[in-house]
């Protein structure tokens, strides 16, 4: 968060990743569990690997947003190589990420099966909920009378 937070829509678009996994009414839409586990002491299953499904418009967004913050979103090992690709597969899929992600970005529908996720994405220029982010972190948010914060 305190990496992100300089630019309150890259925050907020990172974060909205995430809480869709956890909390989002449809996300059964959009993710598919691809692996499962027994826990061999409780004998109980649980998800250790799945897919979730991003529109490209809404991955793109993302990256854009948060671009200037290549440690945080790609880690050390893609930071010189950071995209929006290399973002997600960082996210699903580092030392500190214990349920395994496999992202897939497409605008493609599955037919009964899958929906990518396209809600959400905040602009960095927009002002409606927050201030913008600075020009430095967001090139949309530069006015042409104003220079770099």
């Amino acid at each position: 968060e305190l990496l992100l937070n300089s630019c309150p829509h890259c925050f907020q678009n990172f974060r909205s990743i995430f809480c869709d996994l956890v909390c989002h009414p449809n996300q059964s839409e959009f993710i598919n569990v691809t692996e499962s586990t027994v826990d061999p002491d409780s004998n109980k299953t649980y998800v250790s690997r799945f897919t979730h499904h991003i529109s490209e418009k809404y991955a793109t967004g993302v990256y854009e947003n948060c671009s200037k913050y290549k440690l945080a979103i790609c880690g050390i090992a893609n930071y010189f190589s950071c995209n929006r690709n290399n973002m997600f597969k960082f996210l699903g899929n580092n030392d500190y990420t214990v349920l395994k992600t496999d992202y897939v970005i497409s605008d493609e529908d599955i037919p009964g099966v899958v929906r990518p996720t396209s809600d959400h994405l905040v602009p960095c220029d927009d002002m409606r909920n927050w201030d913008r982010c600075t020009c430095n972190n967001c090139a949309a948010s530069c006015n042409n009378n104003e220079g770099q914060d």
